[in-house]
């Protein structure tokens, strides 16, 4: 009987954390999506660079678009999965966009490189 109490108790305490996370992240990430929107749409002032080419410059404005991108798609992803009582998986996906800024910071001097 204790152990199943046990077990009870920390699934209760992986839901409160993984609600606590999704609520704080989510309000993070409304309050950066007009922010990093402004900072793509400005990335497009790359090519005042007169030595880059169009394919470099077109790759490196996709890639900082990704950016503001992930952040409704990880908060869909918290949400969706929170709901299917998945709070594992709640608990990750709010570091996608995270994961995006260093692929994308990783991509950057690869993408100027070529």
């Amino acid at each position: 009987m204790s152990s199943c109490q046990n077990k009870t108790g920390s699934i209760q305490n992986i839901k409160r954390k993984a609600k606590i996370c999704a609520v704080v992240w989510t309000i993070i990430y409304v309050l950066l999506l007009p922010l990093l929107s402004y900072f793509a749409l400005f990335s497009a002032m790359i090519f005042d660079n007169p030595h880059l080419s169009i394919p470099k410059g077109l790759s490196i404005i996709f890639s900082i678009s990704l950016i503001p991108l992930s952040l409704p798609v990880s908060i869909d992803l918290m949400w969706s999965s929170y709901v299917c009582q998945e709070y594992g998986k709640t608990l990750f996906f709010w570091s996608i966009p995270w994961l995006t800024l260093i692929a994308v910071v990783a991509l950057d001097p690869i993408i100027r490189f070529l």
